[in-house]
């Protein structure tokens, strides 16, 4: 039974002299529970406004998602942006960072800071809990905020390109942390990138979108076991899926 259910969405955004550009136009899609489904396609597909959607950050015409049978803007979903470094408040160490947002209004604040140490220690995280974020690198925001959004155990994370700033080699390293952070929850997880074999490396299901308006044009399933290892993308079996979401991906775009 699907925990996400996007029902007959429709989306549309008026522009310059009201000339209207419809993006969603009864768009339906079902989700796994505690899977991570990754979306891809051009630039301007609607991926990024599937994300707010599915949030409740902005209103839509037509159609209904549901998490767990609730209203989106009802449920508990976490969002970690692109732009996610400014999300981030420097005026507070990273575990009050933290500690700021945590769902749990009966602990103290030392019961709070002690939860979220021993919570990262569990899953073997090392961050400087006493610097700012402003004092850390890149890497450490960027895992400061994953670790944020995945404390408080959302029903839905949505990930907006999360690791685009990233070099290939810190990339790698990368989809390694993320797979453990959510090994260990009972997370939904649906992350939009450009990155064909990232998608493919990460996610338990790749969708493909294209056309105006938007549909899937490709849904694919990715049966390779976990954990996964940068060895894999040396499999032939990595490639076969490979070459399968590129050929969707092709019917999306035109190459001049």
């Amino acid at each position: 039974m699907s925990t996400i259910a996007v029902t007959n969405l429709t989306k549309i955004y008026s522009g310059q002299n009201a000339v209207e550009h419809v993006v969603f136009d009864n768009f339906s899609l079902e989700i796994q529970q505690n899977k991570i489904l990754a979306v891809v396609g051009a630039n301007g597909c609607g991926k990024t406004t599937l994300l707010n959607c599915l949030a409740g950050l902005i209103k839509f015409e037509n159609g209904n998602i549901r998490i767990d049978g609730k209203d989106c803007q009802r449920s508990n979903v976490g969002f970690v942006f692109q732009n996610y470094r400014e999300s981030l408040l420097p005026w507070l160490k990273n575990i009050d960072n933290i500690v700021c947002i945590l769902e749990r209004s009966h602990y103290s604040l030392n019961q709070k800071r002690d939860y979220v140490k021993c919570w990262a220690s569990a899953r073997n995280i090392i961050l400087p809990w006493d610097a700012y974020p402003y004092q850390c690198s890149g890497g450490q925001q960027q895992l400061l905020v994953l670790v944020r959004e995945f404390i408080n155990q959302p029903r839905l994370l949505l990930l907006d390109e999360p690791f685009g700033a990233l070099d290939y080699e810190k990339r790698l390293a990368w989809r390694q942390q993320l797979e453990v952070l959510w090994d260990k929850s009972s997370t939904t997880v649906v992350i939009v990138s450009h990155d064909l074999e990232e998608a493919i490396y990460l996610a338990d299901e790749v969708i493909v979108l294209g056309g105006h308006p938007t549909k899937i044009i490709g849904r694919h399933k990715i049966d390779i076991p976990r954990p996964r290892m940068p060895t894999l993308l040396q499999d032939e079996k990595f490639s076969r899926l490979y070459r399968a979401v590129l050929q969707s991906f092709l019917q999306t775009i035109t190459i001049v």
